[in-house]
């Protein structure tokens, strides 16, 4: 019997992002300096890139104008948010066994290989779990690759302006109470004076 496909989840960037880009394996090969058959072996599943030939795809990307939107499959998502610097520009080599480590602290080993294999991808819980470390990474991306990898700080307001925010609408809403408060009390002894008349017409 065959032995079974590892189905390792980066076969599918691998494979997408070298269609997305018209490249050839031999190309992809040859800009990572391996072989052409080893990428072939990638993109069928029976082997996986490594995080430093992740990390020379992501800087050769920028360096190429290669397109990579919505192309990164959910655990390289996860390496790519958690372990590149804020602007998304380098992705820090960690080993193997560093990675589960770093990522342990987040999730369940049976929920990080569950999407490192593909059986899973990144729902909201997953998602909560990994923004709750790092606030500044869209939650949105995380799930669907959709949107920018981080959140820009100038874009999110923070707490406290949340609730300087709610204290000026507040003051705006008691600014136009007061003034048709104003207006009532300026309006009633007119309203008075005619009640009165109207029932001194009546007798």
């Amino acid at each position: 019997m065959a032995k079974k496909s590892k189905n390792y989840e980066n076969h599918l960037f691998l494979d997408a992002f070298r269609k997305k880009n018209a490249l050839l394996q031999q190309d992809v090969a040859d800009f990572l300096g391996t072989s052409r058959g080893y990428i072939s072996m990638v993109e069928k599943g029976d082997s996986k890139l490594s995080a430093s030939k992740i990390e020379m795809l992501l800087n050769g990307a920028q360096e190429h104008n290669w397109d990579t939107s919505d192309l990164v499959p959910a655990y390289n998502r996860l390496l790519f948010a958690i372990f590149s610097d804020q602007d998304g520009s380098h992705l820090h080599a960690y080993t193997e066994q560093e990675l589960d480590t770093i990522l342990s602290n987040l999730l369940t080993s049976s929920t990080i290989s569950k999407i490192k294999y593909g059986e899973i991808g990144i729902n909201d819980a997953i998602a909560d779990a990994i923004v709750k470390h790092y606030p500044h990474i869209n939650r949105q991306w995380l799930i669907d690759g959709s949107g920018e990898m981080f959140i820009d700080a100038h874009d999110e307001p923070s707490e406290l302006d949340k609730l300087r925010e709610e204290v000026r609408l507040l003051r705006v809403s008691l600014e136009e109470y007061r003034k048709e408060n104003r207006k009532l009390l300026e309006a009633l002894p007119s309203l008075v004076a005619a009640e009165i008349a109207r029932g001194v017409s009546n007798k």
